[in-house]
């Protein structure tokens, strides 16, 4: 099985990238996984952040792994913005004080006090990077 980037996820982060946008990868699964991934798809950058399950005493849905991230990143929580596809990231974000856009692979509802986008376009609209 070969590991694609979601489709338009790559484009964002880039452009995220050239407007100096501090990022972090936060996952909850182990670092081994998550550097594997990272490098798989590409995302080995100098002085990238990643967040993996071994960082953390508690996953999500917990807002610990995003909370860590934002320290990582020197930004305040409540100036941040997760970018999820899952329905416990989404919840973490959320319980972290953060602007959360629940981008899920299929529709399905979010949790509360998460903004959801079904394309990398409508990402790109609630992020103000048209």
């Amino acid at each position: 099985m070969t590991l694609r980037p979601r489709e338009g996820a790559l484009e964002i982060f880039r452009d995220l990238q050239r407007l100096r946008v501090a990022q972090a990868v936060v996952s909850n699964s182990d670092r081994l996984i998550v550097d594997a991934n990272l490098r798989a798809v590409g995302l080995v950058e100098p002085g990238m952040k990643s967040i993996s399950r071994n960082d953390v005493r508690e996953g999500k849905p917990h807002a610990e792994p995003f909370l860590r991230a934002a320290w990582l990143t020197g930004i305040d929580p409540a100036e941040s913005v997760v970018m999820e596809d899952s329905f416990t990231g989404a919840t973490a974000g959320v319980a972290a004080g953060m602007k959360t856009i629940f981008w899920p692979e299929k529709p399905m509802p979010a949790p509360p006090g998460a903004l959801v986008a079904g394309s990398a376009e409508e990402v790109r609209r609630i992020l103000g990077i048209d």
